[in-house]
């Protein structure tokens, strides 16, 4: 399968941009976003992702289902799959992953790929591109393995992450209520965002 691209973003653009939000109450100095108004999360129908097709078609819908609506700009958290459960069985049963999972597991002494342990193979394939596999995980015979693998773990992690960002929108809000609204830097929760999204690094 080929490499899976999340999103588009413009080659142009630049993370340490200084944004002004005007009266929307959010801005950016120094790469710092901050708020001075409550996040609301809202629950999103499933809206469509820009995943490729082949990669759904392997492994099912790949969705956005949460967004923060932040000063009045709706911004989704990353797109996750629908069943991740039912996708990474699919995902082990294909004969070339198994057998580069085995070989991972072997090169680290990983535990079997699931659900809790999954971070840990994704730390450890981070290490590496396709191109300059090792021979201990295959090499380059194992190039389009390593990426499948990798690309899924990626798109499975999302779920966690945005569990993750909604945790920071509780802590935000939370700091918001007994400051008396001064702002509070969300850096944490921007960090999460897609590319293209109304608050982002790109």
């Amino acid at each position: 399968m080929k490499k899976i691209l999340l999103s588009v973003c413009a080659a142009a653009a630049l993370a340490a941009a200084v944004c002004f939000g005007g009266a929307s109450g959010i801005f950016a100095s120094h790469n710092t976003y901050k708020t001075s108004s409550p996040i609301q999360v809202l629950t999103l129908k499933d809206e469509k992702s820009q995943v490729s097709a082949e990669f759904q078609r392997h492994y099912g819908p790949v969705v956005y289902k949460t967004a923060l609506l932040i000063d009045g700009k709706k911004n989704r958290l990353q797109c996750s799959l629908k069943d991740p459960k039912s996708a990474m069985e699919i995902m082990k049963k294909q004969p070339a992953n198994r057998n580069f999972i085995k070989l991972s597991a072997k090169k680290w002494n990983l535990p079997e790929l699931t659900d809790a342990t999954y971070k840990q193979y994704l730390q450890k394939l981070n290490l590496y591109t396709a191109s300059l596999l090792p021979d201990d995980l295959g090499g380059f015979s194992n190039n389009d393995a390593f990426i499948e693998v990798s690309d899924f773990l990626g798109i499975y992690d999302a779920d966690a992450a945005n569990a993750a960002a909604l945790q920071e929108v509780q802590k935000v809000n939370s700091q918001l209520a007994k400051n008396g609204g001064q702002p509070v830097g969300i850096d944490s929760i921007v960090s999460v965002m897609p590319c293209g999204e109304p608050i982002s690094y790109t």
